[in-house]
């Protein structure tokens, strides 16, 4: 009986794989026709059916660009990148997709060890950083136990030397896991999706403007309230935009 239910769930599990797949090829066979809407609707359904990676998310925001929905092509270019920090391709497209938006918000530059921080955080996943954490942690247990136990003063030092360099790294990689991991699973950054809205001073459609933002414009998100999102501006200018017209990377 219980191989039998396991080899039901297999054969199910593999259409379910399959179907999904089938669904990829139609898209990816649209967009090279060039039916850019079609294409869309088909990646969309992939991913609504739970299928996501970063050429699936890739390829629908080309689709996007090419449909001249500039701010939803980098809201999926971003979230490839989510998952892939060294897709180049991505990165080069946010680049071109750029040129068409509006650029009268100048970004201000970040602090530069927080900028160091963030760039060497997306060169991994949090799982390649949690390997290097746990072997790193044992490394340094090691090193602490040759300091111990062993009995050769030559040992000892190297063993004394290493424990800290060891151990430091170790913290690092938890670091950068730990922020990675919080990043993979809610960004705190955001895209502006529609063609341009104003910015508010309170979450009220009635409150003073602070100014136009565009489509295409990367936000931080500082809190959200009801149908309202507070979100700061590269060059961190904040105020309240209402939540529809806004897609959390």
């Amino acid at each position: 009986m219980r191989y039998c239910f396991l080899l039901l769930f297999g054969l199910v599990l593999s259409c379910t794989v399959n179907a999904q797949q089938e669904v990829f090829e139609q898209a990816n066979q649209s967009y090279e026709k060039g039916q850019y809407k079609e294409a869309i609707t088909n990646y969309e359904a992939s991913i609504a059916a739970g299928y996501s990676s970063d050429e699936l998310l890739y390829n629908l925001g080309n689709a996007y660009y090419q449909n001249n929905e500039i701010g939803k092509a980098i809201l999926n270019y971003e979230r490839a990148l989510k998952i892939n920090p060294s897709l180049k391709d991505a990165k080069h497209n946010i680049e071109i997709a750029k040129q068409k938006i509006n650029k009268d918000i100048v970004s201000l530059p970040p602090f530069f060890l927080n900028k160091w921080f963030k760039s060497v955080r997306n060169l991994m996943t949090s799982t390649a950083w949690g390997i290097l954490f746990i072997l790193f942690l044992i490394a340094s247990t090691v090193a602490f136990g040759i300091w111990i136990l062993s009995k050769e003063r030559s040992r000892k030092k190297k063993g004394f030397i290493l424990i800290l360099p060891l151990l430091f790294l170790a913290m690092l990689f938890f670091s950068l896991g730990s922020s990675k991991k919080s990043y993979e699973l809610h960004t705190n950054e955001a895209i502006i999706i529609v063609d341009q809205t104003t910015l508010k001073h309170a979450p009220d459609k009635v409150a003073d403007d602070v100014l136009v933002i565009y489509e295409g414009l990367k936000v931080k998100v500082l809190q959200e309230l009801s149908d309202w999102v507070e979100i700061e501006l590269p060059d961190k200018e904040r105020g309240w935009v209402e939540k529809k017209l806004m897609e959390e990377i």
